[in-house]
Order: C-alpha cells, then structure tokens, then sequence
C-alpha cells in the first residue's frame, strides 16, 4: 500500500474507507435488487466494515502473539488460506444475521423476491 510506507496511519484509514465505499455501494445494489428499501446502504456498509476492522485487528493481534512466543500455527499457505476463508465466511455470516437480505416468512421459510414463500 503506497500511502501505507510512510504514513501507516493514513495508509490504513484509506484503506478502510475503500473499503467502506464498497461495502456500501453493493449494499445499495443488493437491497435494491431484493426490492428492500428498508435497509440502510450507509448502515450496512459501515456494519461490514466495523466487522473487517475488528476481525482484522484480532489477527494483527493473534501474529504478533505468536511472533513474541516463536509460535507458527499458520506454517503452510493452505493452513493460513483455510484459517482466513473460515474467518471470512463468519464475517459474512455475522453480517447477515445483522441486516438480513432475503425477509423470512412467519413459518421461517426465505420469502422469494415477490413475496412467495420457497418450499
């Protein structure tokens, strides 16, 4: 990251507004797609975001721990790919249990797009 080599600071607060950008303009796109102007693209997008930054500074966290105690729990590529695409799937999870996309019927069955309930 260019902005990150002599300010990380910066480096890392542009990059979280990237982000942010991000999150929320599919969030504006999804809810528009599943018809739901109940949700808040700026919300949803900040939610995400504040999951990244989070989740982000637990692993910042985790490596540094093990770098003081000479540990290596991710000493091959695919124990490290593994390990981050379970955590991204978690943070995926989280966000929808926060800000549900697809409404959910009264017998808990997903509501499809027009309201009709999938069997």
């Amino acid at each position: 990251m260019p902005m990150g080599e002599h300010n990380p600071v910066a480096g890392y607060m542009a990059f979280c507004a990237v982000k942010a950008v991000g999150y929320t303009g599919a969030a504006a796109v999804i809810s528009r797609i599943y018809e739901r102007s109940d949700r808040n693209a700026l919300v949803v997008g900040t939610t995400r975001t504040l999951i990244g930054m989070a989740v982000g500074a637990a692993i910042y966290a985790f490596q540094h721990i093990q770098a003081a105690y000479g540990l290596d729990t991710f000493d091959t590529m695919p124990k490290a790919i593994a390990g981050l695409a379970a955590l991204r799937l978690a943070e995926w999870w989280l966000l929808l249990r926060l800000h549900p996309v697809i409404p959910v019927s009264q017998n808990g069955a997903p509501e499809l797009l027009h309201g009709g309930d999938a069997r």
